[in-house]
């Protein structure tokens, strides 16, 4: 008797897997079958080839396999736009060459933007425009024993444009000690992120400098650090980007930008709204950093 019971479990296991595999197939099938039909049997081919180029645009190649393909993504990423608040609508969206190749020559103008340097014998300056791979090696590690015999520390974020998570994690690590909560993700699954390392920087007053133009991890460090008491952020509220968006580059051409996650502090803020700062300072971005230091000294 558990012999047959056994023998009739793996077969529902195999039906269940076979009739998984079947639906999959079925969908799939069923977008092949229209391409087939739209490429050989539909009667106007010109109304299709204009179809598709009114949402492709100049990615239009002419192969209906890649077209058609960019088609259907591109309409799915507009409807879903259409459900999104405005500050989101542009995180889900088709992207053509020309917006990819722009969007890399953006990043790569921020990474050669950031900057660490003493400013005077009891001041230490960071800028950060984008929390690439290595930033915080190369920002605050190499510059460790400089930074941690400052008086004050000054991290510049006012043209931060996020980046990589691994990196915030990196960095808000060194300010926190091991086990402190960092992040929370929710998406299809929740994930909570830790320090994994004690706090390197230490009995040292930490001033960030936030601007509109703030946006994503930049944000959330900022937000933790405030939180946790760490630091005092001064200059304007942030942009309110707490979502996490993924670049999927398409073989052929093009590509697309979905949103794959939202952040929460660990006080369970978004942030949507930009992450307020302690002392408000307008125009932040018309002020030198002499400025600022002035008025960091008259606090």
């Amino acid at each position: 008797m558990k012999k047959k019971i056994a023998i009739l479990v793996i077969i529902g296991l195999i039906l269940g897997v076979f009739i998984s595999r079947q639906i999959k197939l079925s969908a799939l099938s069923s977008l092949l079958t229209l391409r087939n039909d739209l490429q050989h049997s539909y009667y106007n081919q010109v109304n299709l080839e204009e179809a598709i180029k009114e949402h492709i645009g100049g990615d239009y190649t002419g192969d209906i396999v890649i077209d058609y393909n960019n088609y259907v993504i591109s309409l799915i990423l507009e409807d879903l736009k259409r459900k999104e608040s405005v500050k989101w609508e542009k995180y889900n969206q088709y992207l053509s060459n020309e917006e990819i190749d722009r969007i890399e020559i953006t990043r790569k103008q921020d990474e050669v933007n950031n900057q660490s340097y003493e400013i005077d014998p009891s001041i230490w300056y960071v800028r950060i425009d984008s929390f690439r791979e290595g930033m915080v090696d190369e920002l605050f590690v190499e510059h460790e024993e400089s930074i941690i015999s400052r008086k004050k520390l000054l991290i510049d974020l006012r043209y931060s444009s996020g980046g990589l998570i691994s990196e915030y994690l990196d960095l808000a690590g060194l300010f926190c000690e091991k086990g402190t909560q960092l992040l929370r993700v929710e998406g299809q699954e929740s994930k909570i992120y830790y320090s994994e390392t004690n706090a390197i920087i230490a009995n040292i007053e930490v001033y960030i400098i936030t601007s509109e133009e703030t946006f994503s991890v930049a944000e959330q460090f900022t937000a933790v650090l405030k939180d946790y008491g760490i630091s005092r952020t001064i200059g304007e509220v942030t942009y309110g980007k707490n979502i996490q968006a993924s670049i999927r580059e398409l073989k052929g051409v093009g590509g697309y930008v979905f949103i794959s996650g939202v952040m929460y502090t660990p006080n369970g803020s978004t942030y949507f709204e930009g992450v307020e700062p302690d002392i408000y300072i307008e125009d932040i971005n018309e002020k030198t950093i002499e400025e600022i230091l002035d008025f960091i000294e008259g606090i």
